[in-house]
């Protein structure tokens, strides 16, 4: 399993947590967990895949806040978590993610101002940001999101 890069489990009604021994599947470039029951915390022990293009955990049940580790996968390109129970506000530490095309987080309690740091990667690479920063009261200030919802 260690030379596994892609992995999709995504709509199978899976009811489960994301397991944290995951950070072992070491070239893993594609993890789809979309579309199921997955409940708890995103481990920061994903952290450590340091392979990972893509990460697709939406529309799932997902709480807490997004782990400051994810700032760590320097070649993630689409980060998808949107319609969880996520909350808190977004790590300032995805602005070292310099490949990151898409960044998905709407349908949480993301809450804040979104980092001048994480609007500069919409000058290097950052393509489609959206969030939940419509309305007279957003739960996040986004200036540079592409979509508000």
């Amino acid at each position: 399993l260690k030379s596994l890069d892609h992995l999709s489990l995504e709509y199978n009604l899976l009811s489960s947590t994301i397991p944290p021994e995951w950070n072992g599947l070491t070239h893993l470039a594609e993890l789809y967990v979309q579309g199921n029951q997955l409940t708890g915390v995103i481990p920061t022990q994903l952290g450590q895949l340091s392979d990972l293009k893509e990460f697709r955990a939406h529309n799932n049940n997902l709480s807490g806040p997004i782990p400051t580790e994810v700032g760590k996968l320097y070649r993630l390109e689409y980060l998808s978590v949107e319609n969880n129970r996520l909350k808190g506000t977004l790590p300032s530490q995805i602005a070292e993610l310099e490949k990151l095309s898409t960044l998905r987080i709407g349908g949480n309690v993301i809450t804040g101002l979104v980092h001048d740091e994480i609007c500069e990667l919409t000058k290097v690479s950052l393509k489609e940001f959206s969030a939940d920063c419509k309305g007279i009261r957003p739960d996040i200030i986004c200036p540079c999101c592409t979509e508000c919802i």
